[in-house]
């Protein structure tokens, strides 16, 4: 456990990781962190490795807290289960059927739910508008009859509890209610053409509502700080105009890589084995740090340097790699890009204000704040 290692707080961390990921770079690949109470990748390569190994590093661990809340899913297991759990799920979101079934009207609803927020002088758009898109289309995906608005109270909630449940806890009866509840809303629709009919012929009742609610909690937080951070990134870089066409595609590339959503991914080591030279224990806790595998040196020029036309930011592992990979990726790419293309006739970069993004986990602006233009 090197010193640099000890010197890091929590707060710091969710505050701005790269100070200290470019200090304890210099003492290897895998540092220990006391405040994480593990080990934490600070390469590209690092990460790669342990992602793509899901026998030697898996999900599969009773200290893993979604699992605790929504049941077995894939994204708490691996190997023959987790293809089982995954594969029904991941043939939705393919890149053609993403935009065959999603495409125009991606667009189409961001443009009205931008038009709903004009009329008003200034919006928080991370809240107002982020967030309930990012619902309102994976609700469609799904084909979950109840109100976005239902699904999102919902996910409030036991996101909120599994951000909190440490491994003492129990899980609390505020936290059941509204899984109870999207439980039965997954189940309603599971029957209905064009969505859960696929998933719900191979999986049985728990494997569909635990996946299912996974889709849903990956979609929405991601995709609300992904199109949040992309929209600080604006903010920041001086542009007179939001981008379009090719340029708009390798801005968000970009965005994706400076500052992943899900800022870090975890695993926990099967059998004693060595990462980057260093000794790792069975049952130890890693912390795979996708923020600091899209910043390695080694990687990328200039990493800390905002760059839409960085020619190899789709190096990125934002999606992460590996068996786990995300699936959503076609998605998120629609849904930044027609959220960005909604906001282009009336929102002049200059009237964009963000806070900066921070969190341990998931990273994103606590507010995004726009003046509207007159018209």
């Amino acid at each position: 456990m090197s010193a640099a290692s000890s010197s890091v707080s929590l707060a710091e961390l969710e505050d701005d990781p790269h100070p200290f990921y470019d200090r304890a770079r210099s003492d290897g690949d895998l540092v220990w962190v006391d405040a994480l109470g593990g080990w934490l990748t600070l390469s590209h390569a690092a990460a790669t490795d342990i992602l793509r190994n899901d026998d030697l590093f898996t999900v599969d661990d009773p200290r893993f807290s979604t699992a605790r809340v929504i049941g077995s899913s894939m994204l708490s297991t691996d190997g023959a289960i987790h293809r089982t759990h995954r594969s029904p799920f991941a043939e939705l979101f393919t890149r053609s059927q993403v935009a065959d079934n999603l495409g125009e009207w991606a667009n189409q609803l961001a443009a009205s739910r931008v038009a709903d927020l004009r009329a008003r002088a200034t919006s928080e758009l991370r809240t107002e508008l982020f967030g309930p898109f990012a619902t309102e289309v994976i609700v469609r995906a799904l084909g979950l009859s109840a109100p976005a608005s239902t699904v999102l109270s919902l996910y409030r909630t036991i996101a909120a509890e599994v951000g909190a449940l440490r491994a003492e806890d129990e899980v609390s009866n505020q936290a059941r209610i509204a899984f109870e509840e999207l439980r039965a809303i997954i189940l309603a629709s599971a029957t209905a053409p064009h969505s859960l009919d696929g998933p719900g012929k191979v999986l049985d009742a728990d494997a569909l509502v635990s996946n299912a609610a996974v889709v849903l909690f990956g979609a929405i937080e991601t995709t609300e700080g992904a199109v949040a951070n992309a929209v600080h990134h604006l903010a920041m870089a001086g542009l007179d105009a939001i981008p379009e066409g090719d340029e708009l595609s390798s801005f968000i590339e970009e965005s994706f890589r400076l500052e992943p959503a899900a800022a870090v991914v975890h695993r926990y080591c099967t059998r004693p084995t060595v990462i980057a030279g260093t000794p790792i224990d069975v049952g130890d806790f890693v912390i795979v740090s996708l923020s600091a595998a899209n910043r390695d040196p080694a990687v990328f020029d200039d990493p800390h340097h905002f760059d839409p036309r960085r020619p190899d930011n789709r190096k990125h592992l934002t999606f992460a790699t590996g068996p786990h990979v995300c699936f959503g990726a076609h998605l998120a790419r629609l849904e930044v890009t027609s959220m960005l293309d909604a906001l282009r006739p009336d929102v002049p970069v200059a009237s964009l204000t963000s806070t900066s993004p921070k969190g341990l986990v998931f990273r994103k602006p606590a507010e995004v704040n726009v003046s509207w233009t007159d018209g």
